[in-house]
């Protein structure tokens, strides 16, 4: 018989219709302890993930897949114990499962590939110059279906973002099955909220203990300074604030009364003096009587928002500072709006009081007055960001590939930048671009449903059945609610962490929470759904059907997180390995590391992250044995020679060396080199594996570089790898660093008019590399004909290189075409312009004529402080002090904050004592 017939509804779940039977007794008592497992095994899980680096390593994904299939599956025991049906899925597991929806279409191979779609690119003619895929057969080249040709520009992290969906989506139904009891509440809510404040006392005591990173050190690769196990700051901040939100709906619920639900239109007769009379009283009141749960609640309220403000991120402190004004705002009447604002206030101090105790306050205070120009030091993540949007042409509906943004947005950069972006940092662009417009309808829907949640919970007025009944605490979740939507909504703007297994994990077991609250409702709010015909008897069947599919969707996602958590550990120390200064103890682990990651090759062969890896871990092999082998017999080389010599010998430093010696040295010699070449090539593939990576992943530049710099090494460079160099302009047209190294392997091939269109590209997108550039070009042109080619065009830009170039040869070039660009820019000078006019001024001329200019353009704009500074230090070096002193009081006088016009000052008044 179908379970939906016979099963009872959720509203008598716990009712004693039994007739005392003990067999029905033992059910209901088997049914809550399974209900009250489930629910603690999915705290415990999502408690643990931001231990995990925040969420952010595979293991974190690993956890909340394993933890939550545990805890759905001890909720269905529990309804299969007391034979009860499930209520219709929340909503927004529909929408979480849309997300999965939308990588689980990514990945089919009928979709087309995400390179051939990348028509707005910025070099989208050079698509037909990436690596082509083939057979085995080199002598039969046959195109297949692989990574490259994927729907998803990565498609190993598309399918690790389709579990992270899932999971969270049974971890939201759980929630809100099992979830019935006051009591479980207060324990799902408790627990979360002092796993948070244990996190948040042990970063601030990490804080004070500098370089201490003993959360995150067995995961962390940069070298910054976590708060806690955070990595990025934002990420912890908005995770905080989840739990933040949480922490004063538990104070709320644990205080006991309620506050009124809002939107009377009634303000009474009562003045503002008994209305703040009868506050007083009332506090004074609740004052005396409070236990030690409500105590604790609201010191954990202050110190979670303790936690936010010590992570300096601006965003976060906005956020935190806007969840208390929504709670207040959230009441909808303006007395009791602003009586609110009250406790809220102490709250804000008590915050202040922590972060003086902590010395944290002028920290904070720093960070936040970047906010009077927020958008010149966030110009750079703007312009990335509106780069990145442009995929949106190509990738409208959905998307470029769930946990591919690095990736790919690289195709469509226009301006270089100091940081690959591996995320968006901004949640909302980085939905847009991975999951499309679709995603992000999802996504803001799946807030937007919260928030109504929440709403609906605060505005309901209907008796509650019992004071212990989950239904009398709808205000105060429902004030949860509305601050977490409201600092989360702010904290995307400027962060990832949403995506993050840790804060998504919290904010699914909170939708949970409203989901199951809003079930709780008395007759008639909570009558069973009208369905018709022959879904109407079968409904608790669907019910299971809908549970069980949901599990077996999970189940099968993790051997695939399984195998990324397996080798995340080679790759941490890999890169952690190649990265800090090298030793030969510390290359010790290269054999190990090798052995690792090519095993896991077998099981993850589209990992862009495991691809790189191995060639950078076998690249490495490469090198130590190609210096030992040069060394001399009994003599190995050690200590500073050792690291220079490995510098020397990076893939394309060593093409580019190799060649020269093959010029220079005897054709006995040059055989004999080539031979050791060729020997280790064979022993440490590398260059094979970077080619037949870039194959496999074409969309990542490095690959293509390196392995064309291991063929030219030994002399195997053939003209169609050659013409793959060209698609880097495709896969990074930003990538300065990339672009000048296909100059270089061009130039050693004797391919200028490549090399020319490379570097050219490099410089107008970064001013990094234009010195080495000029310096390399002296191979193929003259000094002229290389200023020619790669001067800069724009005066200010034409200063600096002279100033920074140390090759004589360009001197008097670089200076003429200077004075040629300032006739053209003297009537309007940009401040930059102005600047380097001075530098050019005090380089060329003499000191008297840069100090008449600054003299000039500080009439017209008295508040440039570099050409104050530039002043006062010129005048320094003359003898001037007392002037020199002048000029540095006139500039604290425009920037009283700066601390350079004091110490300035104090130490010209030494020099003058001496």
């Amino acid at each position: 018989m179908p379970f939906g017939v016979r099963f009872k509804s959720r509203a008598s779940a716990f009712s004693a219709n039994s007739g005392g039977k003990p067999r029905a007794k033992f059910s209901s008592r088997l049914s809550l302890a399974l209900e009250w497992s489930s629910l603690l095994v999915a705290t415990a899980t999502v408690g643990t993930l931001p231990w995990l680096l925040g969420g952010a390593i595979p293991q974190a994904r690993l956890v909340l897949q394993v933890g939550t299939i545990a805890a759905a599956v001890l909720t269905m025991l529990a309804r299969l114990v007391s034979r009860r049906a499930f209520a219709i899925p929340p909503l927004g597991s529909w929408l979480l499962l849309g997300m999965a929806a939308i990588g689980i279409v990514q990945l089919q191979p009928w979709m087309p590939s995400a390179i051939s779609r990348m028509n707005h690119a910025v070099h989208p003619e050079l698509r037909q110059d990436l690596p082509q895929p083939i057979s085995g057969s080199t002598t039969n080249p046959v195109r297949l279906r692989n990574p490259a040709d994927s729907g998803s520009a990565a498609p190993a992290m598309t399918r690790r973002h389709v579990a992270q969906w899932i999971a969270v989506a049974v971890l939201l139904c759980t929630v809100a099955d099992a979830l019935s009891r006051l009591d479980q509440l207060i324990w799902v809510l408790g627990l979360m909220c002092a796993n948070a404040s244990l996190l948040t006392i042990l970063s601030l005591q990490q804080l004070f203990d500098t370089g201490n990173r003993g959360l995150s050190e067995p995961w962390i690769i940069s070298k910054t300074v976590p708060f806690g196990s955070f990595v990025n700051p934002n990420n912890a901040a908005g995770w905080l604030l989840v739990h933040m939100a949480m922490a004063i709906g538990l104070a709320v619920v644990v205080w006991g009364k309620n506050p009124a639900s809002g939107w009377s239109p009634s303000f009474h007769t009562r003045s503002w003096r008994d209305h703040m009379f009868a506050a007083a009283v009332s506090m004074r009141q609740r004052i005396a009587s409070l236990n030690n749960i409500q105590i604790v609640s609201v010191v954990t309220v202050v110190l979670l928002l303790t936690g936010v403000a010590a992570t300096l991120s601006r965003a976060g402190i906005v956020a935190g500072i806007s969840c208390l004004v929504v709670c207040a705002a959230s009441r909808m009447q303006l007395r009791k709006s602003l009586l609110l604002l009250v406790p809220f206030s102490i709250l804000l101090a008590s915050v202040s009081i922590f972060l003086i105790a902590f010395e944290l306050d002028t920290l904070v205070l720093a960070e936040l007055t970047t906010l009077k120009d927020p958008v010149s030091e966030s110009t750079n993540r703007l312009l990335h960001w509106s780069d990145s949007l442009g995929s949106l042409r190509d990738f409208p509906l959905l998307g470029s590939g769930q946990g591919a943004y690095a990736w790919a947005t690289l195709p469509y950069q226009r301006r270089g930048g100091s940081s690959w972006f591996m995320n968006a940092d901004n949640q909302y662009v980085e939905i847009l671009v991975e999951s499309g417009l679709l995603g992000l309808g999802l996504f803001a829907g799946f807030g937007m449903l919260l928030t109504t949640l929440s709403i609906q919970l605060i505005l309901k007025k209907s008796p509650a059945r019992s004071k212990h009944n989950l239904w009398s605490q709808r205000i105060a979740i429902g004030l949860a609610g509305m601050a977490m939507m409201a600092s989360q909504a702010i904290v995307a703007f400027f962060d990832f962490g949403i995506g993050l297994s840790s804060t998504l994990g919290a904010i699914a077991v909170f939708a949970g929470v409203l989901t199951a609250i809003q079930r709780s409702q008395p007759s008639p709010f909570n009558a069973l759904p009208r369905w018709q015909g022959w879904f109407a008897l079968d409904r608790g069947l669907w019910g299971w059907i809908f549970r069980f599919g949901l599990v077996a969707a999970a189940c099968g996602s993790v051997p695939e997180l399984q195998q990324a958590d397996h080798i995340y550990p080679a790759i941490v120390q890999s890169a952690r390995l190649l990265s800090a200064p090298v030793t030969r103890v510390g290359l010790e682990p290269l054999p190990l590391l090798d052995k690792q990651l090519t095993a896991a090759l077998k099981h993850c062969p589209d990992d862009p992250l495991l691809r790189d890896s191995l060639v950078d871990v076998l690249e490495a092999r490469f090198r130590l044995g190609l210096i030992d082998a040069l060394a001399p017999p009994g003599a190995p080389v050690t200590g500073p020679q050792f690291q220079n010599t490995w510098t020397l010998f990076t893939p394309v430093g060593l093409a580019d060396r190799v060649m020269l010696l093959k010029k220079n040295m005897e054709p006995a010699s040059v055989k004999e080199l080539q031979t050791l070449l060729e020997s280790l090539a064979e022993k440490f593939p590398w260059h094979k594996m970077a080619r037949h990576a870039s194959r496999q992943i074409p969309l990542a530049p490095g690959l293509v570089v390196k392995a064309a710099a291991g063929s030219i090494s030994l002399g195997i460079i053939d003209d169609a790898q050659l013409g793959e160099l060209r698609a880097v302009r495709f896969t990074s047209p930003a990538g300065a660093r990339w672009l000048y190294q296909c100059g270089i392997l061009c130039l050693i091939e004797n391919r200028p008019q490549q090399a020319v269109e490379f570097w050219n590209q490099a410089v107008e997108v970064s001013e990094s590399f234009r010195i080495n550039i000029l310096g390399d070009a002296l191979r193929a042109w003259t000094p002229d004909q290389a200023l020619e080619l790669f001067a800069p065009r724009e005066y200010a830009a034409t200063i600096r290189t002279g100033l920074s170039i140390s090759n004589p040869e360009f001197g008097a070039g670089l200076w003429k075409i200077a004075e040629a660009q300032w006739l053209t820019v003297a009537q309007h000078p940009t401040p930059d312009q102005r600047l380097q006019r001075t530098n050019y001024l005090l380089r060329r001329e003499s000191p008297e004529a840069a100090l008449a200019w600054i003299d000039d353009c500080l009439v017209e704009f008295p508040e440039t402080l570099q050409l104050r500074q530039t002043r006062a230090e010129t005048l320094e070096k003359l003898g001037k002090l007392d002037e020199a002193i002048g000029e540095w009081l006139r500039y604290e006088y425009y920037d009283a904050a700066s601390p350079l016009p004091a110490a300035s000052i104090k130490r010209l008044l030494e020099a003058k004592d001496k």
